[in-house]
């Protein structure tokens, strides 16, 4: 067994399963994501983190938040899939599992950590279409 492919195949894993999400809802939402010269109210923000929590509990299972929270609920998991990406790449560490509480953390916490005020300026993160 090797360790460097063992991390990079578990954030790569981790970053299309977040990307096929993102890809999914999009389409069944007929949503993109939002222009990177704007930012979500704080009401938005309160039900992102919400529904966020909701998808974690199961992300195989579609959820419904409303219109205006759909794309920051699809950037967050773009951004997290393109952070999953950089981490696959840079062969540092391993992805833990991919939990509950690990998915809470990915689109909840690292969104208020870093991602929500990277994710505009970043120039490789893919734009999804309707």
């Amino acid at each position: 067994m090797n360790p460097h492919t063992d991390t990079m195949s578990s954030w790569r894993i981790t970053s299309v399963l977040l990307s096929n999400t993102a890809d999914a809802l999009g389409k069944l939402w007929q949503q993109a994501l939002p222009p990177r010269d704007c930012t979500p109210s704080a009401v938005q923000e309160a039900l992102c983190d919400e529904w966020c929590g909701k998808l974690a509990a199961d992300i195989r299972v579609p959820i419904h938040p409303p219109v205006d929270v759909q794309p920051w609920v699809l950037v967050r998991l773009v951004a997290m899939a393109t952070k999953a990406d950089e981490l696959d790449r840079s062969g540092l560490m391993g992805a833990p599992n991919l939990t509950e509480a690990t998915l809470r953390s990915y689109l909840i916490d690292e969104w208020h950590k870093r991602l929500g005020r990277v994710w505009k300026q970043a120039r490789e993160l893919r734009t999804m279409a309707a």
